[in-house]
């Protein structure tokens, strides 16, 4: 750690650290306008419940006061149904590209079956192909019976001359 990071130490030490949460506190409270509306009101409602409790009781400063708090509570609403249209487009939004991206991931997994179909009717088709050619290979060879497909004999026709006999 050179000089460098030491002066910055130093300068972080001496800076008021309440100032800078200040300043963040602030910061958050007015991006959220409602938060914002809400702290107009109040300070509406306290500035007229000073002008009431003086001693001279100010009534065009009661009156203001009262006009300030409704445009306040009218600037909160505002805020509130704003943000209430803001978050329901974005969730809209959002809904929209989760179905464009479930989409595209079906369309990309059909893909890819039809890829795996297409591979195994070529290999299906190259193992047919293979065999044909074989069989004409050994067309020329006799062919001969199997056991199976000579037929039983004359004097024994039925079906049971097929199975084994009891008498043995």
């Amino acid at each position: 750690m050179g000089s460098k990071g030491m002066a910055q130490d130093e300068a972080a030490a001496a800076r008021p650290t309440g100032c800078i949460h200040l300043r963040v506190t602030v910061r958050h409270v007015f991006a959220q306008h409602t938060v914002a509306g809400v702290l107009a009101t109040t300070v509406a409602i306290v500035g007229a419940t000073k002008s009431m409790t003086q001693r001279k009781r100010n009534r065009t400063d009661f009156n203001r006061w009262l006009r300030f708090r409704v445009i306040a509570q009218g600037f909160t609403v505002a805020a509130c149904v704003a943000g209430s249209y803001i978050f329901g487009q974005q969730a809209l939004r959002q809904r929209e590209i989760d179905l464009a991206q479930s989409k595209a991931a079906d369309v990309e997994r059909e893909r890819e079956r039809f890829a795996d179909a297409m591979a195994r009717a070529e290999e299906m088709q190259r193992i047919e192909d293979a065999a044909k050619q074989a069989n004409q290979r050994h067309a020329h060879l006799p062919t001969t019976e199997s056991p199976a497909a000579i037929p039983p004999s004359a004097n024994n026709s039925s079906w049971t001359s097929w199975w084994p006999s009891k008498k043995q």
